[in-house]
């Protein structure tokens, strides 16, 4: 029988530190135990996963295999071989777009590991209320005062796909829920998703990089005479909440911080002031945005707290590297008494400075399984540690270019 609705989250080793408490807040707030949520995972990742999950046996939880889902499809080339030739984000394109197609739910939200939820919540009431007025937003690039190479690509690479000659940022919320029905109309338009970034790959972009959730939108957007999807400028609307001079000094911040590599929304829990945290809140609250990306406070402590709790989102998506939920604890009474610190770039000076003992530990790792197994113990261990740095590098190296780093 076909499932409804469902979340999907495609995963990997180098992303199952996320795993417990994706679940733990998951049984803590979700009030559909059996809510369909389906994990897709390479296949030698299969039971490194599943020791993981078992301890949540009493959820809905279906692990699936990446290799068996492209098999399905016909596609004879391997994960590793497709991270290789299109590069980081248009294998993450493939990877989430073939799920979706084999799972073939109605509807679906599209979640990364790295997500968590914030408070007790009914998913079919959120997909209710999506699908009932479902929307995109935007900002326009043709009024930045700067914009990452990173981002003009990936428009320039949908342009270039869709035959379309947009300026436009849908990345500017998370609410990443999908409805297969237009996928599929996608799909007959523009080909499987392998045709469609191979075309791409073939194309004279000197960068492959395929965002699929803002090709998507983009896709309605196009075609928003069949949808019907609400359309929300966000430039407009950050004008309208805070009129034309906040509007400006929080577009200043934003750029300070962001170096215009991302949506003015996309990090707002991050940029917004004491000035400001509660009309930004409020075009949340209007906007329905119920899904929100919350990073360490970046100096803004005070500000960022009363926004997530007038936000109130449901779940904190593509983060949980934040003082919120779950995460509540030490690091709130350290920020209680120094509001302005930046634990962001504390974590990020840390992580600097974890990373050469990181890469010790690996060494005398590989130099004990030689001792003990043999060189080919080190040759499979080698092997597993490069997959998963690659593929590390494919989900965090843009957020690498941000300040606050990967979540």
């Amino acid at each position: 029988m076909r499932v409804e609705r469902c979340i999907i989250t495609p995963t990997y080793r180098g992303h199952f530190q996320y795993i417990p408490k994706y679940l733990q807040s998951f049984r803590m707030y979700v009030e559909e135990r059996d809510f369909p949520v389906y994990f897709i995972v390479n296949r030698e990742d299969v039971r490194p996963f599943e020791k993981i999950a078992r301890d949540y046996n009493d959820l809905n939880l279906n692990v699936l295999c990446f290799e068996d889902i492209l098999e399905h499809f016909s596609v004879r080339i391997t994960p590793g071989v497709l991270l290789d030739k299109y590069g980081k984000f248009s294998f993450q394109s493939l990877k989430k777009w073939y799920a979706q197609l084999y799972i073939d739910p109605e509807q679906s939200l599209l979640l990364d590991s790295e997500s968590m939820w914030a408070r007790p919540t009914r998913m079919n009431a959120l997909f209710d209320e999506y699908f009932a007025a479902p929307f995109l937003a935007y900002s326009d690039i043709n009024r930045r005062q700067r914009a990452g190479f990173l981002f003009l690509t990936v428009v320039k690479n949908n342009n270039y796909l869709l035959k379309t000659r947009n300026h436009k940022w849908f990345l500017e919320h998370f609410c990443w829920f999908y409805d297969t029905a237009i996928l599929k109309d996608l799909c007959a338009e523009h080909g499987d998703p392998l045709e469609i970034v191979d075309e791409l790959y073939r194309s004279p972009t000197p960068d492959w990089s395929l965002f699929e959730t803002l090709f998507y939108h983009e896709y309605i957007y196009k075609n928003n005479g069949r949808y019907g999807y609400k359309v929300i400028d966000a430039d407009e609307a950050l004008r309208e909440a805070l009129g034309e001079e906040r509007a400006a000094a929080y577009l200043d911040r934003f750029y300070r911080l962001f170096k215009g590599e991302a949506g003015i929304l996309e990090y707002a829990a991050s940029v917004v002031t004491d000035s400001d945290a509660e009309a930004v809140a409020r075009l949340f609250a209007d906007s329905r945005f119920r899904l929100l990306r919350c990073e360490f406070p970046s100096g803004n402590y005070a500000a960022q707290k009363r926004f997530v709790e007038l936000v109130n989102p449901n779940i904190f998506a593509v983060s949980q590297g934040h003082v919120y939920g779950l995460n509540k604890g030490a690091a709130n009474r350290v920020l209680e008494a120094i509001p302005d610190v930046d634990l962001g770039a504390l974590r990020d000076h840390a992580a600097a400075f974890a990373e050469p003992v990181r890469g010790a530990a690996r060494w005398l790792k590989e130099g004990l399984l030689a001792s003990w197994h043999g060189t080919g113990a080190v040759y499979k261990g080698a092997r597993h540690e490069w997959e998963a740095w690659r593929e590390d590098r494919s989900y965090d190296d843009a957020d690498r270019r941000r300040p606050g780093g990967p979540s």
